[in-house]
């Protein structure tokens, strides 16, 4: 199963995973895309996070659409707007799933 999640992460980044995992076969993790925010290209993005559950090591893929570094962004303190970096962002549902 890790190695289909691990598809999702550039070729550099998956050879630091397997090198932190030390050779083993099943190791416990949590994987899902996280809200992040780019700098560079000023734009917000989701991007795959993955963590490690036994070492709490946490992987996070650079920005989908410049491959610059994002900075995660917390739903309970979201920052200012990367484009005009002046008012605040805001969350919205816009869907509901079962």
């Amino acid at each position: 199963m890790l190695n289909r999640v691990m598809k999702v992460f550039p070729a550099g980044m998956q050879e630091k995973i397997n090198e932190d995992l030390n050779g083993e076969s099943a190791p416990l993790f949590d994987f899902n895309f996280h809200m992040a925010a780019c700098r560079q290209c000023r734009s917000i993005v989701a991007v795959p996070v993955l963590r490690l559950l036994e070492t709490g090591q946490s992987y996070s893929s650079g920005c989908p659409n410049c491959g610059s570094r994002v900075e995660l962004l917390n739903e309970n303190a979201l920052p200012a707007c990367p484009n005009c970096l002046q008012k605040g962002l805001t969350l919205q549902d816009i869907g509901h799933w079962d």
